[in-house]
């Protein structure tokens, strides 16, 4: 029975026997538009007796915001969780098939989920050790025409309520007249929705699955609270999920991409830009994995340094995912990696991710866990151009079949049969995304820079040797390209290659290009160590070149930055301490720190978009390195429209040597590389014009205009 009250706009009903049905949902539901509404207990039994309504509310396109407890029943609570993390087969905002009219309640609240027609969050409480559940009733209607009502009582969201209990409801009805209840029932609900109520945390329904918050309750149990800890109570949740982050849209090229390596049945490598989001894709190529094949799965991931395990498993961890760091020593992650991969292969764990780095990947703890597989598998190869080592790709398991490289640039430098290693068992590049389409895109997922080539001349004594260098070069290199040099020849690459870095003019020409910028922050120098031109070249033979020149760089450039143009500047080099990289870090993104000295630690993987201009004093040929740099400085961060790159390039000694000659061509060949990685950052940049006119007078007399 119902009765008025007060005035024409506020209604009580109270009582039983579908009294609340009839009075409310039948009555105010099918006509509305939005139906918000926050309760203790939702069960997908109220969809059951008012089926119809429902139906009507959604066919007209109706969503339903809903505030629970994380409390539900396990028929409901295994629903919410297919519609979230399993193959979805309601595309999102599909209308509600004909041939489905009969769905029970609990099929119905699969349907709305999986069509974003039904938006759950879960409230708890602020302070978990207070023994209480979030527990008003409260709801809101709106109308087409703009008009609302709202309600609260006693009734939570459930068939019960509904139809069984004894349950009084308060309906404030805003048709006519302005209602301070209604009202202030709206403002609550959008404060609560907005997790911006006092004493209550409200978390979207993802999150609270990750942090594995909600749990069932006995199928009777609607009304009475169960205390969560109760064992016999709780769901076993997986211990990893996987679902794309609630804030991340797939930018178009990242959907390309993944389609590409499914139509490539499901091998193939990402060559994308520097800071286009490889990691983010290859995650999100995952999660369809997921949707498409279910469980179980197993997500191998491989990095080449510690620093960027860290960031896969941040970034993982937003996807839902709870990898286990299997880096390092085997007694620190083996048992763990064991019993969960028992419990995936027993189908208890849906899906399981493990990430470690390349060293440890080839390792024996590793291998054993690899031999175990016997579920299908993906292995996800970051900076993947590091697998062609002969030593790494011995080591790639051949039964996993789906396998994902990720690089921005897949060849192997001066190692033609490292990169068919690499084809051969990750396939073909599937998807490319060169600089030129990060910097044209709308949006363009890279930064626009500016391009300052700086001409450095040899000291004479730098010139002599520079020449017998490429005196030897020619008795040794049939030609400048060709692979699997010998030691001898790779100890000369690496010592020409510290002494184009080193070069003494260099310093001055630095001060001069840095003095103006003395009071900025977010700068970056590169000094080079010469090591990362040769990507074969062994530790023996590296051991036989001496590093000191580039030691005495690195210092001078530090003490030139911090004594005499009194900036605040770190050094970030291998010597530095993990935990001391991440606060220099952590104080270079907070403007603290002005200026970063860094030699090859930046090269890959280290995420600093706050970075506005790099000063590259060591100018590798090698197109890997200079890319990853170049990539350091163009990722986009809030206040920054624009980026600058200052290259500082050697002039070869040119007028010392006869052209024709053997050491002349020898020369000519060796700078045409270095020259095209210069013309290449020219002609990306926002003042490529004028670049190149710099570069004009090299290139004449060098007769390599043509490139």
């Amino acid at each position: 029975m119902h009765r008025l009250f007060d005035d024409e706009n506020t209604e009580l009903i109270r009582g039983t026997n579908s009294q609340l049905f009839e009075g409310f949902l039948k009555r105010y539901l099918p006509g509305a538009v939005v139906y918000r509404r926050a309760v203790a207990y939702f069960s997908s039994s109220v969809f059951d007796i008012a089926k119809g309504e429902f139906k009507e509310f959604f066919a007209k396109g109706g969503k339903m915001e809903l505030v629970c407890s994380p409390t539900f029943s396990a028929a409901d609570l295994e629903s919410l969780f297919q519609s979230l993390y399993r193959t979805n087969p309601f595309p999102t905002n599909s209308s509600l098939p004909e041939a489905k009219k009969k769905l029970s309640g609990n099929q119905l609240l699969a349907w709305a989920v999986s069509t974003e027609r039904l938006c759950i969050k879960i409230a708890v409480m602020e302070n978990q050790s207070v023994y209480g559940i979030y527990h008003e009733k409260i709801g809101v209607l709106l109308y087409p025409n703009g008009k609302f009502l709202a309600v609260e009582g006693s009734a939570n969201e459930s068939g019960s309520a509904f139809r069984d209990n004894f349950e009084r409801i308060t309906i404030h009805r805003a048709f006519a007249d302005r209602s301070y209840y209604a009202e202030r029932i709206v403002t609550d609900f959008e404060r609560l929705w907005g997790n911006d109520t006092p004493g209550v945390v409200v978390i979207t329904l993802h999150e609270a699955f990750q942090r594995r918050l909600v749990h069932s309750r006995p199928i009777r149990s609607v009304g009475s609270f169960v205390q969560p800890k109760d064992p016999k109570m709780e769901l076993d949740l997986p211990a990893e999920i996987i679902k794309l982050p609630s804030r991340l849209t797939l930018r178009s090229y990242q959907l390309d991409a993944i389609r590409s390596w499914f139509a490539n049945d499901g091998k193939g490598v990402f060559s994308m830009a520097t800071g286009s989001g490889k990691t983010i894709t290859a995650l999100a190529t995952v999660e369809a994995l997921f949707r498409k094949v279910g469980s179980p799965l197993v997500v191998i991931i491989v990095a080449p340094y510690l620093n960027l395990v860290e960031q896969w498993i941040e970034e993982c961890e937003k996807f839902g995912l709870q990898p286990i760091n299997c880096s390092g020593a085997s007694q620190a992650w083996s048992r763990s990696a064991d019993m969960a991969l028992y419990l995936n292969q027993s189908k208890s764990r849906p899906i399981l991710s493990l990430v470690t780095t390349n060293a440890t990947f080839a390792l024996e703890p590793f291998q054993r866990v690899l031999e175990k597989l016997n579920v299908r598998t993906i292995l996800i190869a970051d900076e993947v151009h590091n697998l062609g080592a002969r030593n790494l790709s011995q080591k790639l398991p051949k039964k996993i079949v789906l396998r994902l490289g990720l690089s921005a640039t897949p060849e192997r430098w001066m190692d033609e049969d490292g990169t068919k290693l690499i084809e051969d068992y990750f396939g073909k590049v599937v998807f490319e995304y060169s600089l030129k389409d990060a910097l044209s895109g709308h949006p363009s997922a890279l930064c626009p820079y500016d391009y300052h080539p700086i001409l450095v001349n040899l000291e004479d004594d730098e010139k002599e040797e520079y020449i017998e260098i490429t005196r030897q070069l020619g008795r040794l290199m049939v030609a400048p390209q060709t692979e699997n040099l010998s030691d001898a020849a790779l100890a000369l690459l690496l010592r020409r290659s510290r002494l184009i870095g080193c070069a003494r003019q260099k310093m001055p020409a630095f001060r001069r290009a840095i003095q103006p910028f003395r009071n900025t922050r977010f700068n970056l120098v590169y000094c080079g160590d010469g090591r990362a031109e040769i990507e074969s070249t062994s530790d023996s033979v590296a051991k036989t070149v001496a590093e000191s020149s580039v030691i005495r760089q690195v210092d001078a450039v530090v003490a030139m930055l911090g004594n005499e143009l009194k900036m605040n500047v770190a050094k970030y080099t291998s010597e530095v301490s993990k935990d001391e990289r991440r606060m220099i870090l952590r104080d270079f993104a907070s403007g603290d720190k002005q200026v970063l000295v860094a030699i090859r630690c930046l090269d890959e993987g280290v995420d600093i978009p706050s970075v506005r201009r790099a000063f590259i004093l060591a100018s590798s040929t090698n197109p890997r390195q200079f890319i990853q740099r170049r990539g350091r400085v163009l990722r986009r961060a809030d206040g920054k429209d624009r980026a600058e790159i200052f290259d500082f390039v050697v002039l070869p000694p040119l007028d010392e040597l006869s052209p024709g000659s053997n050491e002349f061509n020898t020369l000519r060949n060796l700078v045409k590389r270095e020259m095209s990685r210069v013309l290449e950052f020219a002609d990306l940049a926002t003042n490529g014009p004028q670049a190149k006119e710099l570069l004009r007078p090299v290139l004449l007399k060098l007769k390599l205009m043509h490139i």
